[in-house]
């Protein structure tokens, strides 16, 4: 069993989390990055032709989050065929039930980063959305992002899961 949690580690060390940049930085929205877990902080560059990169240490960061967002789009769609064997077999009023309209529902899920971090005496977040590959229902980084979280959360001055973070105002 030691093997494979050393193993573990060592894929968490190497590894980013692909998103796009909701708010939270001088960047415009959408924009694609990379959000990397050092040994003493985060690292968040850009992808585009002008990179930039902002690092964020870990004594600073209050609190990490993942949430998930669910986008239900329903729309109406008709049936030709349905219509064309409805008049062979019972006419006009089996031509009008066979290509009646239905409804269906498309249903996708986003799943965000949101870091809460100390800047000054105030509290600040950066939003990122985690990167989804086309067809799929869920992000893969979900898992990811939160077996990077789990390592990383002793290091910031997140409380423990359950509490609440105090912060002096």
């Amino acid at each position: 069993m030691m093997f494979g949690k050393t193993r573990e580690q060592k894929e968490l060390k190497n590894c980013f989390l692909p998103t796009l940049h909701v708010s939270g930085l001088p960047l415009l929205e959408s924009e694609y990055c990379r959000i990397f877990f050092e040994e003493d902080g985060i690292i968040i560059t850009t992808m585009g032709a002008y990179r930039k990169q902002f690092s964020l240490a870990y004594n600073k960061i209050v609190d990490f989050q993942l949430q998930s967002k669910k986008n239900v789009e329903t729309t109406m769609v008709s049936n030709p065929g349905g219509a064309i064997a409805g008049a062979m077999l019972f006419g006009a009023p089996g031509a009008m039930l066979g290509g009646k309209a239905k409804k269906k529902e498309i249903i996708s899920f986003e799943n965000f980063l949101v870091v809460t971090y100390k800047k000054d005496n105030d509290l600040e977040n950066l939003h990122f959305q985690l990167w989804k590959e086309s067809g799929d229902c869920v992000s893969k980084y979900f898992g990811l992002a939160n077996k990077l979280i789990e390592k990383y959360r002793p290091r910031t001055a997140c409380p423990a899961p359950g509490a609440s973070p105090v912060v002096e105002l």
